[in-house]
């Protein structure tokens, strides 16, 4: 199977509080995917995890078959928060600030 995204017991805790659990999770490329629950399920916690921004402390994940982290995964991943701020006038920017690490 082709794989887009893959986890296993990927975990993340804040201190003593648990942000994710053992999250395993398999996704087909060309798969239409979303992540659905409740304020503090751990929805934000998996997306910034497998884009980078958040460290799990234990299991593993790969992006296109390869590594969480690999440099040239992350040079195709755009994150944008619900609170990006756009700086009118500068696309440019706006698309380098989102995707930092993009070579093209």
């Amino acid at each position: 199977m082709n794989l887009a995204i893959e986890t296993v017991d990927l975990t993340k805790k804040y201190g003593s509080k648990v942000g994710c659990a053992e999250i395993c999770l398999r996704v087909s490329r060309g798969q239409i995917f979303g992540f659905l629950g409740p304020n503090g399920a751990g929805k934000s916690t998996l997306v910034k995890m497998l884009v980078g921004l958040l460290f799990p402390i234990s299991g593993k994940a790969s992006l296109l078959g390869r590594p969480l982290g690999d440099l040239k995964v992350r040079s195709k991943i755009v994150f944008l928060p619900k609170n990006f701020a756009i700086m009118i006038g500068l696309p440019v920017n706006n698309c380098w600030i989102s995707t930092p690490l993009c070579t093209a």
